[in-house]
């Protein structure tokens, strides 16, 4: 993900140290998000933690609310990469023909609307 050599903008080229990344993260509270956000932060990259939250979003957050196609991008601007892991918890209750439909469309509508915010920023990731 991250190339190791000095022309790369992650390296500074003075002291050959790893500068961090900004690292957007969507389903930071899952098991997986949560593992994934402490590898990124223990490797010294910032991350912004895509919330869903009404109230406002602190410093490391992004507001979205993926079922209206909406995320703040103007916080997203200058990242360097972007982890989609937002979707219906597939360990919660049975998987009942509506839970499967929700659980695909969390995902596939996510994404999709996550991705054509993205290709409107200025500066993508």
């Amino acid at each position: 993900m991250i190339s190791a050599t000095s022309e790369s903008k992650n390296v500074d080229s003075h002291s050959n140290t790893k500068q961090s990344n900004i690292v957007a993260v969507s389903g930071s509270t899952g098991l997986v998000g949560s593992a994934v956000c402490g590898a990124f932060e223990g490797s010294g990259d910032r991350v912004l933690r895509l919330v869903r939250s009404e109230q406002e979003a602190s410093i490391n957050e992004i507001r979205w609310n993926p079922d209206q196609g909406v995320v703040n991008t103007g916080r997203m601007e200058g990242i360097d990469a972007i982890v989609h892991l937002a979707g219906e918890n597939i360990a919660d209750g049975r998987w009942t023909e509506t839970k499967k439909q929700r659980i695909h469309s969390s995902r596939v509508d996510g994404t999709r609307k996550l991705c054509e915010q993205i290709t409107k920023l200025i500066q993508p990731p």
